[in-house]
């Protein structure tokens, strides 16, 4: 009997680590890929992902025959995001990535076209903007911009260059991607600010995290600290369950 439990315990472990390899590839991967990562035989691997696919965890391309995850994953995936605490999330990396900036951090989300603030957290005693959590953003194109642009990125068909059709918000949404994060030296209550996007499990901008402080405005300090809001960024894309670009 204890044998018997012992091998269903190693069968889901060896299942999870299938699992965990094809989060990292969303091309997908064959058999041979993840055998050798797994460092798994193949007939095992081949049992596990055939099972894993009888309940939809994992799905094959049937051209390329690689496997991928399946779109259970993200009903799993959206109970568990819809539980998370976002403030705690944001607590737990801003006080590892974020120590010791003089100004105040901002989560925002956006909700039928209007940007609610879903954190404001002052990283000192310098609280540089008036904000509180619940409020709806009335100032400030920042966040905005960093939304647009990113949203813009997912539309199935379609890429920045070709949404909007104002070819100066075409430029400046291309820019935001290229650097991964978008900079204004006035942003709300004419404050100097940098803001980056959070992505989530189904790669939609789940927030835009942004920083605000006059320090920002000195060029070698702005560099420092935007390392830092990317670092910070990605850290609460991972916790999301974001798997990267396809």
């Amino acid at each position: 009997m204890a044998n018997r439990y012992e091998d269903k315990v190693a069968s889901v472990s060896k299942a999870l680590t299938i699992m965990e390899l094809l989060s990292k590839d969303p091309q997908g991967m064959g058999l041979i890929e993840i055998s050798n990562q797994a460092g798994m035989n193949k007939t095992t691997v081949y049992r596990l992902l055939t099972s894993l696919m009888e309940k939809e965890y994992v799905e094959q391309d049937e051209k390329s025959g690689k496997y991928s995850l399946g779109l259970k994953i993200l009903s799993v995936a959206s109970a568990l995001y819809e539980k998370m605490d976002i403030r705690a999330v944001v607590r737990k990396h801003a006080q590892e990535l974020l120590n010791g900036f003089p100004g105040t951090l901002l989560v925002t989300k956006e909700i039928s076209g209007e940007f609610f603030l879903a954190d404001v957290l002052p990283l000192d005693e310098r609280n540089v903007l008036s904000l509180r959590v619940g409020g709806v953003l009335k100032e400030g194109a920042l966040i905005q911009r960093t939304f647009q642009a990113n949203k813009a990125l997912w539309q199935p068909g379609r890429s920045i260059l070709s949404v909007p059709e104002d070819p100066e918000v075409r430029r400046e949404n291309k820019q935001i991607l290229i650097q991964g994060y978008a900079e204004s030296q006035a942003d709300i209550g004419e404050v100097a600010a940098v803001a980056a996007p959070v992505f989530d499990f189904s790669r939609n901008v789940a927030y835009v995290v942004s920083m605000h402080a006059s320090v920002l405005r000195e060029k070698r300090v702005q560099s420092e600290w935007i390392l830092a809001l990317l670092k910070f960024a990605n850290a609460l894309s991972n916790d999301l369950g974001y798997a990267g670009y396809v």
